[in-house]
């Protein structure tokens, strides 16, 4: 009897330790010609195609496609060939340590996340109003320079906007009636402080709510910026994948550094370099929808 349950022990650790957590594959971008093929059928994949066990996955030449586990690790493929789907996990742990795998891990998480619980926890996300102008700087924005472009959704039949800008400690320090919908801060007009958060409104009255709903902005340090910029140096050097695929990992390396007007950039960037890209419009679709943690 205890051989037995020693010999169940043994499978199942070997059983444990010979199948990873992984069961299934996800396409997340492809160009190209890329295809799954089962004992009956061959057919070209399709965005958030899931890739089983008993499939076969096909790339012609000139052709990527990038795949993530079921546990949220991604494998890129850009060589003609065909891959089992023990190829595929070979693959997928040999990504290791690289730095793109930290950006990619970032959008697919950004894209498939559920939605949060509100609630009135310090973690709790909050939705804005819907009257709400403001566009750029993007709430909770960390800047990396002292020019600051705002920009803000236009009113039918508006012909002026009040801009307001605060200190840290909520005092005004600008106010400006705008007849456009961007305004430049330049360095001429004031310095900042590094570390300390500022805040901003703009409305199409002059005499908003007592308490006009505010987004938030601030500025890195030195000590941040080099480290950014190491980091995003050492990103370049990996972005070997398409030019749409380059620029939404970087716009995923932004979004975590909250970098937003970086972000914002690399994003239409990333859609411009393949108009009609669904992948890539959610991810845009996502950052512009995306909820201010409080």
């Amino acid at each position: 009897m205890k051989k037995i349950f020693f010999t169940g022990i043994f499978i199942l650790l070997l059983y444990g330790i010979s199948f990873p957590q992984c069961n299934c594959f996800r396409v997340f971008h492809y160009s190209g010609k890329v295809y799954t093929s089962s004992p009956n059928k061959k057919k070209l994949v399709v965005p958030d195609q899931v890739i089983k066990r008993e499939e076969i996955l096909f790339l012609e030449t000139g052709s990527q496609v990038i795949l993530f586990d079921s546990t949220g690790n991604p494998v890129v493929l850009y060589q003609k060939g065909n891959y089992t789907f023990s190829r595929l996990q070979t693959l997928c742990s040999e990504f290791g340590n690289a730095i793109t795998k930290k950006y990619f891990q970032f959008i697919w998480s950004r894209m498939t996340e559920e939605k949060k619980k509100e609630g009135n926890t310090i973690n709790a996300s909050v939705t804005r109003g819907k009257k709400l102008l403001m566009m750029l700087p993007v709430d909770s924005t960390l800047l990396v320079t002292d020019k600051v472009y705002f920009q803000w959704k236009p009113v039918p039949g508006s012909k002026k906007y009040y801009l307001t800008i605060l200190d840290p400690s909520g005092k005004a320090i600008f106010d400006k009636t705008v007849a456009d919908t961007t305004f430049l801060w330049i360095p001429e007009f004031g310095k900042w402080v590094s570390g300390k958060m500022y805040y901003w409104y703009v409305t199409d009255i002059p005499y908003p709510t007592a308490d006009p709903e505010k987004y938030s902005f601030s500025f890195a340090d030195n000590k941040q910026n080099e480290s950014y910029l190491t980091e995003l140096n050492e990103l370049r050097k990996q972005l070997h994948y398409t030019p749409a695929v380059n620029f939404l990992l970087l716009a995923g390396f932004f979004e975590q550094k909250r970098l937003f007007r970086e972000a914002y950039i690399s994003f239409h960037e990333a859609l411009s370099a393949s108009p009609g890209d669904t992948v890539i419009q959610k991810a845009v679709n996502n950052f512009m929808k995306r909820k201010v943690v409080r």
